[in-house]
């Protein structure tokens, strides 16, 4: 095998690490960012794979800025999964290759993850590809069709991409790929996802709503209505009914052990997992009585 690093967030950690321990891959160096550096609502403590493997906790800012820190032979290639697009610079001194999980050119930028499950993606993949001055939009050594199930959640998703990340790095070496221009009338980009656009809309459809719960999903911060004037996270749901209407958008239909089913503008959801303080009562209408489209950016800033 190759001489590999990996740079990663530790949202991708979580998934990778048990897959290289699994392997006994040991001698992979690991980078990642500081503890203080890393989304509040992730508990995964990195203090259980120290002993196995070599984390190095980097602070935010350009390779230049970090080089003391990281110490990598010129004949090293750097996988940088997760990790921030204008990190590099002229002073690396390593073969470095980004990962998107995505076949791009289409999905560049951040938030590749939560756009594809938003817009219903069933074929996806991962693309391993050469950093450039626009984002994304270097050269192409390796792709992959991952696809995403109808019950897939971002978890299950990058699961497979951590798996297609090993799988490449046991059996290619990147450095000698043949490089392919991305088709650039193919391509879009990503703006970065705000928490205020985790808020479901309870006035689409049932399918539409499912796809906007999952992809907001762990290990992001989750979808969330108003109960109330409480904000209710939404974690997991599935429609129940695909077309009709069974009430006001958003009200709540049926309480029982398998959830809370919800009327959409079409269909109905049933809510699986909440994170919740109050007691939902049937026939109450979430997001009714805040006009949280309106002071959305207030209730949450």
């Amino acid at each position: 095998m190759s001489r590999y690093a990996i740079f990663s967030s530790v949202i991708f950690l979580e998934y990778l690490l048990p897959i290289l321990y699994d392997e006994q891959l040991f001698d992979i160096p690991i980078y990642t960012y500081k503890s203080e550096l890393h989304r509040k609502n992730r508990s995964f403590d990195l203090k259980n794979y120290k002993a196995f493997f070599n984390i190095v906790e980097l602070s935010f800012g350009k390779f230049s800025e970090l080089k003391n820190s990281i110490r990598l032979s010129d004949n090293t290639t750097a996988i940088f999964l997760d990790w921030n697009k204008e990190f590099l610079d002229e002073t690396a001194n390593f073969f470095s290759v980004y990962v998107q999980p995505a076949l791009l050119p289409m999905y560049r930028g951040y938030g590749a993850i939560t756009e594809q499950f938003l817009r219903g993606v069933s074929v996806s993949g991962i693309t391993f590809y050469l950093p450039s001055d626009i984002t994304d939009a270097g050269d192409i050594l390796y792709q992959k069709e991952i696809r995403i199930d109808f019950e897939d959640y971002p978890e299950d998703f990058i699961r497979k991409v951590c798996g297609e990340v090993l799988s490449t790095i046991k059996t290619i070496d990147l450095s000698k790929c043949k490089r392919f221009s991305q088709r650039q009338e193919l391509s879009f980009s990503l703006g970065r996802i705000r928490k205020r656009d985790a808020i479901i809309d309870f006035r689409t459809d049932a399918l539409s709503v499912y796809n906007h719960i999952r992809g907001f999903s762990r290990p992001f911060f989750g979808a969330f209505c108003y109960y109330e004037g409480e904000r209710i996270v939404i974690w997991r749901g599935k429609p129940e009914r695909w077309q009709g209407v069974y009430g006001e958008p958003g009200e709540i239909l049926k309480i029982t052990d398998d959830g809370t089913e919800v009327a959409c503008g079409n269909g109905t959801v049933i809510l699986t997992e909440m994170e919740n303080s109050v007691d939902i009562k049937k026939s109450f209408v979430f997001n009714k009585y805040a006009n949280v489209f309106e002071t959305l950016e207030i209730k949450i800033s």
